[in-house]
């Protein structure tokens, strides 16, 4: 992972995608006589031509396909990134899921082998999005802490314990 600094020289469309506990923004940008597309961002942060960014970046100059880990705005000190909260929350709906299934699984088939197989099958798929999910919401927490790290450094402010709530 990297910090990229970089000011949005032009702007592309911007369209948002999601609903419910997951939404996102996608775009694009010119910055330095280059062309970035499919940008993807969390939520719907402020998007402006001329703004600046500190961008944690997974690669050097690698924002598309999901590159953009997120970034500290050089005009206000926002932070965009993903909520950990929202994705520790569907950790622990997929968890649900994983329990509840077994047992509906024995109501609807009337096979008691079939049943224990589709069950089993079910179940560790959810468990299987659930360690996925455990693991996205560690990467944004640490993606925020490292962000907010970032904005203490270059605006001199002190760490408020209340934003990591998400």
């Amino acid at each position: 992972m990297m910090f990229q600094k970089t000011t949005f020289e032009r702007l592309f469309p911007a369209a948002l995608s999601g609903t419910g506990l997951l939404s996102y923004t996608s775009f694009g940008f010119e910055s330095g006589g280059k062309r970035f597309f499919d940008i993807t961002v969390p939520g719907r942060p402020r998007i402006e031509q001329g703004m600046t960014v500190i961008a944690l970046l997974e690669k050097p100059n690698r924002w598309e396909s999901n590159g953009l880990l997120g970034w500290v705005d050089c005009l206000d000190g926002s932070v965009v990134c993903d909520s950990a909260g929202k994705l520790f929350s569907i950790a622990l709906l997929n968890i649900f899921f994983a329990a509840m299934f077994p047992i509906r699984a024995y109501e609807v088939f009337s096979n008691p082998e079939m049943a224990d197989l589709i069950a089993f099958f079910v179940a560790a798929m959810f468990m299987g999005f659930t360690l996925r999910f455990l693991y996205l919401s560690i990467k944004a927490l640490l993606v925020k802490k490292t962000l907010l790290a970032v904005r203490n450094h270059v605006f001199g402010r002190s760490v408020n314990t209340n934003e990591f709530g998400g």
